[in-house]
């Protein structure tokens, strides 16, 4: 074989394989610090399944010491420690799997966002999708997140807020603190009968959104779930998908009444106590300047890049975004300083 015709990260790879089979190497524990060194991602998926198989067929156990997130995956995830720092002191925790019963699934849920960096955070924000991840994100540096050695902190989008227990479960099997910061129809989830009787359902959000949106997926599953349910005379997953559609387009009450609003009020203070910031006036486009949705992405881009974009943006909600980020970031010098 010609090595001079192989790319580095191949032989990377044939350096593994020519170590442990021209040695004999079996039945021992094989150390491998930061394997993800000059490796692509792609090569680094490669490498870890290289390690699986080898594992496999020579008795070898490959203790691998790394910061990548590729390496922690649905089929190595059992076997994940997480090495972290705690009052000057090391400690090495293994994955709880006996409050993780569905490991391998909910890293699947994580995989497909690539999420994986969460498990090397000291603390992470859990935020339902990429619009509010920018914002946060670009909220939380301004209050000195990116300038912290101490600690990290990630903000996570993950994909929306029936997400939110999944990378719950995995976050609390690790022991990493976390956050959420969702908008507030997740009353919905959290909210006693009392709070979401404060709601009611946007029918013409649903007539607009769902019933005359040809592109609609919740048209299209509401479409399938009636044709299911008239061929088998089963209605119950149809229903399900109605309660599914109409829990999703809830709104506040416009006449609630001062005793109401309290209410409302007290609860979202009770949650913040639980590391759960709900937006109370709705969702992330009221906290941004007229003519910016969260759906326009690129927009909201350009406008976070603007070094005077705290300036830009609606005075009404910055009292409860300060609130947030001082909240996520007690020890930061600058958090105290703009205070």
């Amino acid at each position: 074989m010609n090595t001079k015709l192989l790319t580095g990260p191949e032989r990377e790879l044939l350096t593994y394989l020519f170590a442990i089979f021209a040695l004999n190497v079996r039945d021992a524990l094989v150390i491998v610090d930061e394997p993800e060194l000059h490796l692509h991602p792609k090569w680094q998926k490669i490498l870890l399944q290289l390690f699986i198989r080898l594992a496999q067929s020579t008795g070898n156990q490959f203790l691998l010491a790394t910061h990548a997130p590729t390496f922690v995956s649905p089929e190595s995830i059992q076997y994940v420690s997480r090495v972290f720092s705690h009052h000057q002191r090391s400690h090495i925790l293994r994955l709880n799997t006996t409050i993780l019963p569905e490991a391998k699934h909910l890293l699947n849920i994580v995989n497909s966002q690539n999420n994986e960096r969460l498990f090397f955070a000291d603390e992470v924000v859990l935020v339902e999708g990429l619009s509010d991840r920018v914002f946060f994100e670009a909220v939380l540096d301004r209050y000195g997140r990116s300038l912290s050695s101490k600690s990290i902190l990630e903000v996570i989008s993950v994909g929306g807020k029936g997400f939110f227990e999944a990378y719950a479960k995995v976050l609390r099997s690790c022991e990493i603190q976390y956050s959420i910061i969702s908008d507030l129809d997740y009353v919905e989830q959290v909210g006693s009968p009392e709070i979401k009787a404060l709601f009611k359902t946007d029918t013409r959000e649903i007539k607009t959104d769902v019933l005359e949106n040809v592109k609609s997926f919740d048209g299209d599953a509401l479409v399938q779930a009636i044709d299911q349910a008239l061929s088998s005379g089963n209605w119950e997953h149809a229903t399900q998908v109605w309660d599914y559609i109409k829990a999703r387009r809830r709104q506040l009450r416009k006449d609630l009444s001062a005793e109401s609003s309290a209410v409302l009020e007290a609860f979202l203070v009770s949650k913040r106590t639980e590391r759960v910031y709900i937006l109370g006036r709705g969702s992330l486009e009221a906290y941004l300047p007229v003519g910016h949705g969260s759906k326009e992405i690129d927009k909201l881009i350009r406008l976070l890049s603007r070094n005077d974009f705290w300036e830009q943006l609606p005075q009404h909600g910055k009292a409860e975004l300060e609130l947030i980020a001082q909240s996520l970031l007690p020890n930061s010098e600058l958090t105290e300083s703009l205070a």
